[in-house]
């Protein structure tokens, strides 16, 4: 449901606003990879409520993650199209890999 939502989020949205959102995303993640490895060099004393905040922050990047990835995927399509013929678009695995990559 969360992924058919903010997918048909992205593809609605007039403005390509959310391609903005890629560094955002990254640092995100990135502070999120500092917090889990302080926890762990302070032997977890941070644990009750860095669990919640991996927990949530987590999630919400995962869904922002996927506005991002749509919209990629369409300004890319619609990008290719006017650039490239059918047979090169397919030629470009790009599109496919991120898909499989956001499931695995």
């Amino acid at each position: 449901m969360i992924f058919v939502s903010f997918s048909a989020a992205a593809l609605v949205a007039k403005r390509r606003h959310f391609l903005y959102l890629g560094g955002i995303l990254a640092s995100a993640i990135s502070v999120l990879c500092t917090l889990r490895m302080l926890n762990f060099f302070m032997g977890g004393t941070l644990s009750a409520g860095l669990f919640a905040v991996e927990l949530y922050g987590g999630l919400a990047i995962f869904m922002s993650y996927i506005i991002f990835d749509t919209q990629v995927f369409v300004w890319t399509c619609v990008g290719e199209q006017r650039k490239s013929t059918p047979a090169e678009m397919n030629a470009q695995p790009g599109a496919d890999a991120a898909t499989v990559v956001l499931f695995c």
